[in-house]
């Protein structure tokens, strides 16, 4: 089974710039939509927890899933395949099984990059 916990704990200030901290550009998909909901700005770089490694990025490829999660196309009528993250997180637990929180942009659920 996947850790999932880290969704759960995303700073919602982690995009905000902080004066003398070193910045990366980035696209930063705001919301459901188009391509208005693609922001591309300076973001703080990361800062590696415990056990983390921060990579320099050289190149991302986006696919099709998310493109389809922006436009909002996963429904929240599915009733299959989402059980293991709901029954381990009570607040995600619904009738319907679709993603019931506030949305984590960014998200993705399989980055492709090139980096070192």
């Amino acid at each position: 089974m996947c850790d999932f916990s880290y969704l759960l704990h995303n700073d919602p200030e982690r995009f905000s710039l902080k004066p003398d901290h070193p910045t990366m550009k980035a696209v930063i998909t705001t919301g459901t939509g188009g391509y208005d909901k693609l922001d591309y700005r300076d973001v703080p770089v990361p800062v590696p927890g415990p056990g983390e490694v921060l990579l320099r990025v050289l190149g991302a490829g986006v696919n099709n899933t998310e493109i389809n999660t922006r436009l909002g196309w996963y429904s929240a009528s599915v009733k299959s395949g989402t059980g293991q993250f709901s029954a381990d997180n009570p607040r995600f637990t619904t009738e319907d099984g679709g993603w019931n929180a506030p949305p984590l942009f960014p998200l993705s659920r399989e980055p492709t990059a090139a980096g070192k």
